[in-house]
């Protein structure tokens, strides 16, 4: 195996929520721009204007050329820790459309490619339907107000969200060639809340394409799934849905605000009714460190398998990075979660990773912690809310070291 191919570059491009390119979701240096410097968007460039940037060729040649690109750096931290990377994943679901040696055929010798891309990651805007506490006002148009609250006005000109329709050029040139599309990725803010998601799926099915193309999401979970929805899933090669849930119950409805726990039940078992293929994708976090074990339990009970649960770590905003939590506490975590492993070893090889990167020590540690608790008690005074009520376990491991006093 290559170490340093991954397919993406040549099958796939990606979307921020305003419709600016991206190389992919998790690049250092993300977002494209022309040889002019010029930032490029779904707005005002089209997709094989992005496919064939200035940073996709270069990415392109270097992993032909068997280097690293700086853009890839993520994936390359991740293996180095001896993980598995989204690399690796990309490189075994993908093989049978892109490889090594059929990439260098189809690459010109300035890196560019005709391919119209396969796979379309698109987070269409910034509409949701909660205010996550992980979340901003750039994943979610719910958190305008409390944002400027906490942190001041985020001078975000919110037209810019609004560009999935047909006055955008890079949106034309996807609804044109549809036919080359096999897999679509739906991300948001929320997908199933924005209208521009359900057009698309339409769209597709009414012009005889949704036979031959699979939809991935990653969704709250929280709003309700139509039938509507349910019957175009349906008429698709296969709908897989990353559940984004962290906790259940009342420490779930804290973390992932509004939600209602017996809503997303009932949402879990519709769409696991209708056939759709659902993995759990918790976003793992200080805040809910100590409850990811009742998760993992009531996941296994439920609809899930340990193969089915993908931990997605938090690294920012920083206070409410895991390795925030006082060293006691993680302490206490590690042998919680050591001794969980004990019966379910197979999930050691996700579970680890997490463990150490908890254990690191931060810098600035003592105003992080700070800051996590000034930040839920500004959460409870706007929304009408008790930490202590929905995370009391965070609570006390908190209050161990004496530096906080979240009982107020």
């Amino acid at each position: 195996m290559s170490q340093t191919f991954c397919p993406l570059p040549w099958i796939h491009v990606a979307t921020a929520t305003p419709g600016d390119f991206q190389v992919c979701c998790l690049a250092r240096h993300p977002i494209m721009e022309n040889s002019e410097g010029v930032k490029l968007n779904v707005k005002t460039h089209g997709i094989m204007e992005a496919v064939n940037s200035n940073i996709s060729r270069g990415v392109r040649q270097d992993m032909l050329e068997g280097k690293a690109p700086k853009a890839c750096r993520h994936c390359f931290d991740v293996e180095e820790l001896g993980n598995d990377s989204p690399r690796l994943g990309f490189i075994k679901k993908y093989h049978l459309d892109i490889d090594p040696e059929k990439a260098k055929q189809i690459t010109k010798d300035d890196g560019r490619i005709d391919q119209f891309p396969q796979y379309l990651d698109l987070r269409l805007g910034n509409t949701c339907n909660l205010r996550c506490v992980m979340c901003d006002p750039w994943n979610s148009n719910q958190w305008y107000k409390e944002w400027r609250e906490i942190y001041g006005d985020p001078l975000i000109d919110k037209s810019v969200f609004r560009w999935s329709n047909e006055d955008s050029v890079g949106w034309r040139e996807i609804l044109n060639h549809l036919s080359s599309v096999k897999e679509i990725y739906f991300t948001g803010g929320e997908p199933t809340v924005i209208p521009a998601h359900l057009d698309l799926i339409k769209k597709l099915v009414d012009e005889g394409y949704s036979s031959q193309i699979s939809l991935i999401y990653n969704s709250n979970l929280a709003a309700k799934i139509s039938d509507q929805m349910l019957d175009l899933w349906s008429k698709f090669k296969l709908v897989t849905i990353g559940c984004s849930l962290d906790a259940v119950g009342p420490a779930l409805e804290y973390i992932r605000y509004p939600s209602r726990w017996e809503v997303i039940l009932k949402n879990l078992e519709r769409i696991k009714g209708a056939g759709c293929k659902i993995w759990l994708a918790p976003t793992v976090q200080a805040l809910n460190a100590p409850y990811l074990l009742e998760l993992f339990d009531w996941a296994l009970d439920s609809y899930f398998t340990l193969d089915d649960i993908s931990l997605n770590i938090l690294r920012r905003p920083a206070h409410l990075n895991l390795q925030v939590l006082p060293h006691s506490a993680k302490l206490e975590l590690e042998e919680k979660y050591l001794s969980w492993l004990m019966i379910h070893p197979e999930f050691g090889t996700k579970l680890k990773p997490m463990i150490g990167y908890m254990m690191r020590e931060p810098q600035n540690e003592i105003p992080l912690r700070t800051q996590l608790v000034n930040y839920c008690l500004s959460i409870d005074r706007m929304r009408d809310l008790r930490v202590n009520q929905a995370l009391p376990e965070l609570v006390r491991l908190l209050n161990k070291q004496r530096h906080t006093d979240l009982s107020l």
